[in-house]
């Protein structure tokens, strides 16, 4: 093997187009329904599946939420496969920077959350990765809160990504909130 100190030119490669999610707008304040964005993938071989859980990194989306104790989160693969992210748990964090008053549909300000089996932040409800925060929402109003710090969390005890593996990449997968308080 000869070496001449000619430069290697090296291209970036990326194995998934980019693509732009659908969002969840808020939609009321009716206790036990679910709420889903549904994200369509056609861009694998055909007949793809997931193989390997270690192929899947996370599941990440940016979200505000104004009390984590109210929510489960789950996703479902194409063919029913699902797995939840987030139990009914967390009391008084905030996920992002929601707008806190009944009966107001008004946006906040999100921030980006995720799960993966190797995060070392632990569970996102546990609270050791939260701090208390002041900011100014929406509608103006001034709030302070004990918001969870955006990152990549571990699932909840007894659930994993590998409960995906054998999942058909393209198809429709789901995104789910369950809002459990009214």
């Amino acid at each position: 093997l000869a070496l001449d100190g000619s430069p290697v030119i090296s291209e970036l490669w990326t194995d998934a187009p980019d693509f732009n999610a659908p969002s969840i707008s808020p939609t009321g304040f009716d206790a036990g329904f679910s709420y889903c964005s549904q994200l369509n993938f056609d861009f694998f071989p055909a007949d793809a599946t997931l193989e390997n859980c270690e192929d899947l990194i996370s599941v990440t989306a940016d979200m505000e939420h104004s009390y984590l104790g109210d929510l489960e989160i789950n996703v479902t693969c194409p063919n029913g496969q699902s797995v939840l992210l987030q139990e009914q748990a967390g009391g008084g964090i905030y996920l992002g920077e929601p707008v806190d008053f009944e009966d107001d549909l008004t946006e906040g300000n999100c921030y980006q959350y995720g799960w993966s089996e190797t995060s070392t932040l632990g569970q996102i409800e546990d609270g050791a990765n939260a701090s208390s925060v002041t900011y100014v929402d929406a509608l103006g109003n001034n709030v302070t809160a004990n918001i969870a710090n955006p990152g990549i969390y571990q699932l909840d005890a007894g659930n994993t990504l590998c409960d995906l593996v054998g999942c058909p990449l393209n198809g429709t997968w789901e995104f789910c909130f369950t809002d459990l308080l009214g």
